[in-house]
């Protein structure tokens, strides 16, 4: 299995275990996971009806990484023609009104085959409009987002930002073949403006 299917079977994986676990036991309305192509391009992933609103959920889960304690908005990417593409965080084709974020804590073994191999998650269902609330009170509005992204793409020694002194730090992964460039936020700043997060021990 490739690096990419492994991915595509994690996510799918993680599909199946958020259904069950999270979604069944934690959300009312109707949900409904989403299989069209052009949707889950704009960043919907799951559709929550609850009968008088529909809010489009895109998750984002941290499968290659047990105990992580930040997660990562991508602000810019490489695209395969060379180009530079705006990340999932600033993107406004993407139509998510919410962003799920999956840390997991621990795992049966050390990969996962199916849902009985994750055994504890910590989940925080946050609305894209608390990031930038969040984001705008650190100092960080979408402009300042983009001018900073511009500076870490052709400025080796731009500063990256200190975790804990600033709140939030920037990281540029030029080894990997999309080179993003991220933002990086605690896990529990999430936590703390998720509209609902808890704790997942299975």
């Amino acid at each position: 299995m490739t690096t990419r299917e492994y991915d595509e079977h994690c996510e799918k994986v993680m599909g199946e275990f958020l259904d069950k676990y999270f979604y069944n036991e934690n959300i009312e309305g109707t949900i409904t996971r989403v299989k069209d192509r052009n949707l889950q391009v704009k960043g919907v992933d799951v559709v929550i009806d609850d009968g008088d609103v529909k809010f489009y959920i895109d998750e984002k889960a941290a499968i290659r990484y047990v105990g992580l304690k930040t997660f990562a908005l991508e602000l810019s990417f490489i695209n395969r023609q060379g180009g530079i593409n705006t990340g999932w965080l600033l993107d406004n084709k993407k139509i998510n009104d919410y962003f799920l974020f999956v840390w997991i804590n621990e795992l049966n073994g050390t990969e996962i085959k199916d849902i009985s191999s994750i055994k504890n998650v910590d989940v925080a269902l946050v609305s894209k409009a608390s990031i930038f609330r969040h984001l705008n009170s650190l100092g960080w509005t979408k402009n300042n987002l983009l001018e900073k992204d511009h500076r870490i793409r052709n400025n080796e020694d731009e500063y990256m930002g200190n975790i804990l002194r600033d709140k939030c730090k920037f990281s540029y992964s030029n080894h990997l073949i999309e080179k993003p460039i991220n933002i990086l936020l605690p896990k529990e700043t999430y936590m703390e403006i998720a509209d609902l997060s808890i704790n997942i021990s299975v």
